[in-house]
This record gives C-alpha cells, structure tokens and sequence, in this order.
C-alpha cells in the first residue's frame, strides 16, 4: 500500500499532464478500487450522514466543517427571563446527556472571541443582532411568525434567534437534535442554516387520565416527547380522575395539586394547556356508585348523561369548572376550556328521555343545544372560549352520531359558531368534515386523528388544504407507565402538523417507537467504540438467499420483486455500528414458518468463542404475524462451566418485525431504510441485548422458530467487547 501511495505521489508531481499520464493514473485508481472493495470492503457509515431531524424543517442547507462543544463554550442569552429560562434549558440537556457543564453569559460578559452559543431575539441579545446583520438574516413576522426560528451554526458560533420565545425554544430542539458526542466531552454539531416554521398555529396532543393516581408519566411525556417534537397545546381529560373537593363522588385520586404540577411542566416548555371535563357525561361516575341518580336521564344503567333540564345538574357541573379554574390560576388561567359531548347516544344515552325533558315539549337536538349554550355562556363570561367533539352534529355513517332515533345534529344551527369543532376520524381515509363545517359558519376547527399512520398522514394533509386551525391527536389509553407503549404515534403527528406533506408513513428515514423510547428513557449518551467491535461469521450457517425468484425459493417467496435484493451485503456500517453480512449465493439463516416450510425449525452451534458486554443481532421476519407473538428465541451458551444458557425471546413488534414493518418495533433499532424492486418500503432492525455475564466467554447460540408465518431471519451478529 506504502509503494503505491508513493507512486501516486511521484505522478503527481509529475509536471507533465499529458494523456498518457492521465491514462496511467485513471488505471491506477481503478486498480486500488478494486483492491479496496475486494479486500477492506466497502462500509456504509451512517454518521456521516446528515442528522435526522423531527419535524424536517422547512428550510436546511448544510454546510462544511463543524463547531466542537467542549468546557470552554459558553452559552450566551438575551436580557428577557424567557431567553435565560431557554439558556438553563439547554446547559441542563447538556449536562444530563453530555455530561457538559457550561456557562452561562449575558450583558456585558457576551464575548464575540469566544466559542459562543447565541440565543435570543436581535434586540435582546447585541451579538444575535450582529451575526444576523452579517449574514443577512431577517426575521419577518410574514415567514417565520411567532414560532418559527432561525438557527445557524458555523465553526465559530451557533446561534438561534426568533421572533419570540416560543420559536427560539423550537430551535433550541433542533439544536438538541443535531449534536454528536465524540466522547472525552466533547460534541459536534454540523455546520448547517434552519429557516422553520411551522404549517399549524395549534399542533396539539389530548391526554385521558382515567384510573391515573400520579402525575410521572404525563410530566416525563409532556417534557421529553410534547415539548422536543415542537407540540405547543395538551388537552388533558379529567373528569373521572381529578379528586374533586366539591365533588369526591365523582372523581379519582389524581390531586389537584398533582395536575398543577403537570400545568407548569407544560408552560415551563411552552406548551398551552386545554382542560376537558366531558360535560355531558361527567356525572356519570357518580351515578354508576349510586350518587345523584335524581340527575340521571335514564332511570337505569348506563347512566350516561345528566338530565339537560334540571338546574341542579349545571350547579355541580360549574361547581366542577370552578375547582379547574383554581388549579390554573397561578399558571394565568387558560384560553380554551374544552366541554366534550361525543358519543352521548353510541354510549347508550337517551337525551330527552326522562320526565322533566319530555314536560318541555322541546325535542332532544334543543336540549342538546340549549346544554351547549349554557356551558358557552358560564365560559364565555370568563373570557374562555369552548372546544367540542363535532360527533353528535352530524348524521350518517362513521363518526355520525346525531342522526334517528334522537336526531341530535338538528341542533347544528344553533350552536354558537365561534365554539371550536374538533373533528374527529380514525380510519386510513378519513373523511373530513372540516370543511362542511366551515360552510356550516364555524370559524376554528381542528382535525382530530388517533395512532393509524395513514390516518396521521391524510388528515393533516387535508386540514392544510382545508386551512384548518391545526390538528389533535387523541389518546385514549390512560397516560400512565402502564401503557408506555400507547403514545408513540405522537412523534409522527408532530412531523405531520409542524411540516405537512412531506414524510409519507411508508418512507420515514426513523421509527417512532424508537424515537419514542430514546427520548422517554432519556439516558445519558455513551459512545460506543467502534475498535471494541467484533463480527460473527455467520457465512456456514447461512441457507437462505436475499433474493428472490420467480420460483420463490428465495427469501420470503414472494417474488423477485419483494424481495431484499437492495439490502447491502459485505462488512459494513449501518448507524455506527460494523456488520459482517455474508456474500454470495446465501446471505441469511432464516427458519421455518408455515408459509415457508421448507427451512430449518432450529439452527445450532453459531460459534462466538469471545467475551461480550453486549451482542447485536441484526434480524427481521419473512412475514408479519401478531403483535407480542412469540416468533422465536436465541439461545446463549457459555463455555467453562460457567451460566449454562438464557434464552433471549423474539416477539414480534417489540425485538423483531417485519422487513416490510416500516414504523413500531419497540425494542430494536431501526438501521437500514430501503426500497424494494415494487417499489414499496423496506426497514431492517438490530435488536441490541445486555449481557449479564460479560467476563464470560460465550461459546455459542443456538436461533430457534416457533410455529408462526414469520419466519424469522439472521443476517447478522455484532459484539461489544467488556
């Protein structure tokens, strides 16, 4: 190699540059390519890639070099309380993750000599002024507006500016997302220009806290999740879980003191808070134990709604709102205070059923309304406008809930049109509504989607069109630990609200669940070495092809067209990490499933024969089966009586999927994002396991099937040694 570096030398101080030099040094660089491809291979090395960044801005252009963070930078802030808050903000992140303690300056220690963090508005901070006056940055009102920012980063200084608090923060999450740890405490960050703004003013997220006795969970998402992925509004749904003063009966255990603690996590990140209290269905509870059933519609369960026309049903209901008011004061109270009333008749609710209704003469879409009008009225004296599920004001198939026996969207006109319509749709192709009741008069609505990608996807694109007041994603599994795994979703709604369009869910360059449970366990960074690496040839135990062929005998015998034909083989890198995939005809170990049954239950005695601290197994499945579904299992062996064996399950969804599974495998990383010759999406998995017993050699691991469709498959072994 010596020999030929120095004969490229020689050539190119060669003064002659005439077409035989040009030949000869043409037929020596297709020589050492082929000398490198042949004998070091080439890798793929994802951290030379640019960050992915959640939402994709607006505007990026990358630059070249990068500014290092080490103990000498500085972070400098602007004069207003918001920009050091946003300052303290950013030196805690680096502390907790980097392990980082910066400085903070302001005033007259701001020192343009140093190696500066700059942030703030140009009128609070001279040194944001000036670099913006430099480089020609403007900040109109017209293009970023409120929440949109500025970030740029050179070799000498990183700074993020805005026209208000609120967009700087959103920039200083784009900044937390472009640092690198290098180790030894230091970070990169490259060289890049952020113009962003978002596409919705209200990008919102609703919370249930039904059964929910502590505040963690909510506090950790609202923080780590909401608040990174620029969320700026939570509705939080309390009437069934708030330990009410006034009314114990009805409520739960989460104390007031515990919501307010929620509250001021939320306005410390700069997220708006929305109180819901399911007005129409909030005495249920209480009926269900036996209290107040003078005030039930129906003389019987289900008890779902209080009676429209009894006075003493609204003196409890506004007894309720009062106790929200308190809680929120401290925080300056809220904007919007959400009422609810969805799904009232599918509940089996009766309205205008009972005796002091029917004396009325008015039929249940009037008492619909005038229930409506009353909450209006009690908030709108407050200065509070009012939110409401859209259901009930609509007949007809899907979420038309108003239509016979009661023909509650009779009462469409007259609802007050300056209430909020959230309308609400859950399937893939989600019909909305938005639009009807923009004729209807409705000034606000907001587009309401749950956890179905496509349903993400299409809605929000059709509020942008529609130029609708924003979008919430519902969730209606209680926001608690328990169901860790139920909100992950959010991630890719933030992506969709913030820059609508642009990432389709079959071609997301991430996984949710895993950008989800990165940021929930928020752990400090450690960088792994990559000398401590070491690969496992799987080449003799190989039996299966990545591609395929018209005689489906290859990979998941479905055709060359769906196969993994585009998946790189050879020594390579995917997300810093070295795999050793075998070339040639068979590429992969892969076991029998019941739509390929002529492969291997089990294959044996893949030799290690070295210390791991951790192993990585870079995997997937044929074909997709049930979620939790138990596909298979790896087999641990250590050599020299030590433990004898642990078994390491595989359940599909958590640390294995599908290759065609482009988003939700909880426990594994997402590594390799392709195509296939269809043309569909394609994402391969590393599963990264622990070893209890790192100062023991692992002699060997077994790979065993179950009896599924899915067919799991082996390209890969990576170790980390102790």
């Amino acid at each position: 190699m010596i020999t030929i570096i120095s004969f490229i030398a020689r050539l190119l101080n060669n003064k002659t540059r005439d077409k035989r030099f040009i030949k000869r040094l043409a037929t020596l660089l297709l020589i050492i390519t082929g000398l490198f491809s042949s004998v070091y291979a080439v890798e793929v090395i994802s951290s030379s890639e640019k960050p992915i960044l959640i939402p994709l801005p607006k505007e990026v252009k990358w630059g070249e070099g990068q500014f290092i963070v080490d103990s000498k930078t500085v972070i400098g802030v602007g004069s207003s309380m918001d920009e050091k808050r946003i300052g303290e903000f950013l030196q805690q992140e680096l502390k907790d993750i980097y392990g980082l303690n910066l400085e903070i300056v302001s005033g007259k220690r701001l020192y343009r000599e140093k190696k500066t963090i700059l942030i703030g508005k140009p009128e609070n901070n001279p040194l944001v002024n000036k670099l913006c006056q430099e480089r020609n940055i403007f900040l109109t009102e017209k293009k970023i507006g409120r929440e949109g920012y500025v970030l740029l980063v050179t070799p000498k200084e990183v700074m993020v500016t805005g026209n208000e608090s609120q967009g700087i923060y959103w920039g200083i999450q784009t900044l937390i997302q472009l640092l690198n740890s290098t180790g030894e405490k230091k970070i990169v960050i490259p060289t890049v220009k952020i113009c962003d703004w978002p596409d919705f003013s209200f990008r919102g997220v609703h919370l249930h806290f039904r059964g929910v006795k502590d505040n963690s969970f909510a506090k950790n998402l609202i923080k780590n999740v909401l608040a990174k992925y620029k969320i700026n509004t939570v509705v939080l749904q309390i009437e069934e879980s708030l330990a009410w003063r006034s009314h114990p009966e009805l409520g739960g255990s989460l104390t007031p003191e515990s919501l307010s603690e929620i509250v001021k996590i939320a306005k410390n990140n700069f997220i708006e808070v929305i109180p819901e209290i399911h007005s129409a269905c909030a005495l249920q509870s209480g009926f269900r134990k036996g209290f107040h059933l003078d005030l039930a519609e129906e003389p019987s369960p289900p008890y779902v709604n209080y009676c429209f026309s009894n006075p003493k049903s609204y003196k409890i209901l506004f007894e309720l709102n009062d106790e929200v008011i308190e809680i929120f004061r401290p925080f300056g109270g809220f904007r919007y205070f959400h009422i609810g009333h969805d799904e009232i008749t599918l509940r089996g609710g009766k309205p205008g059923s009972c005796p002091r209704c029917k004396a009325t003469g008015k039929t249940p879409a009037q008492l619909f309304a005038e229930d409506v009008k009353k909450h209006y009225e009690y908030w709108k004296k407050k200065g509070v406008k009012v939110m409401m599920w859209h259901d009930m004001l609509v007949k007809g198939a899907g979420t038309g809930h108003g239509g016979p026996p009661f023909n509650i969207a009779d009462s469409l006109p007259l609802i007050p049109r300056d209430i909020v319509i959230c309308d609400w749709h859950y399937g893939p192709e989600c019909p909305s509504q938005i639009e009807y009741f923009q004729k209807k008069g409705f000034k606000e609505v907001i587009g309401c989607t749950w956890r179905n990608p496509y349903n993400i996807w299409n809605f929000t694109n059709k509020a942008k069109r529609a130029n609708a007041l924003g979008m919430l994603n519902t969730n209606w599994v209680p926001a608690k630990s328990g169901h860790f795994w139920g909100f992950f979703h959010i991630i890719y709604h933030a992506d969709c609200t913030w820059n609508s369009g642009r990432r389709p869910p079959s071609e997301l360059p991430y996984d949710p669940a895993e950008e989800y449970r990165i940021a929930m366990e928020r752990k400090p960074v450690k960088k792994e070495d990559a000398g401590l690496q070491f690969t496992v040839d799987l080449s003799p135990y190989c039996n299966r092809s990545l591609k395929d062929n018209y005689k489906f005998s290859g990979w998941a015998a479905r055709g060359p067209k769906y196969d993994l034909k585009t998946f790189p083989t050879g020594r390579i890198r995917l997300k810093g990490i070295l795999f050793d995939i075998a070339k040639g005809e068979k590429n992969v170990v892969m076991l029998k499933g019941t739509l390929i049954p002529n492969l291997p239950k089990k294959v044996r005695g893949i030799k290690i024969g070295k210390k791991a601290k951790k192993l990585i197994f870079l995997h997937s499945c044929a074909w997709p089966t049930a979620e939790k579904k138990l596909v298979g299992y790896y087999r641990i062996f250590y050599k020299n009586g030590g433990t004898k064996k642990i078994a390491i399950p595989l359940r599909y969804g958590y640390e294995i999927g599908s290759y065609s599974s482009f988003w939700g495998i909880k426990k594994a990383k997402l590594v390799w994002r392709g195509k296939m010759e269809s043309g569909d999406s394609i994402g391969i998995y590393a599963f990264i396991w622990n070893n209890p017993f790192p100062e023991q050699i692992i002699e060997k691991i077994d790979f065993l099937g179950m009896e599924t469709p899915a067919s799991p498959a082996l390209f890969a072994i990576t170790g980390i040694k102790p």
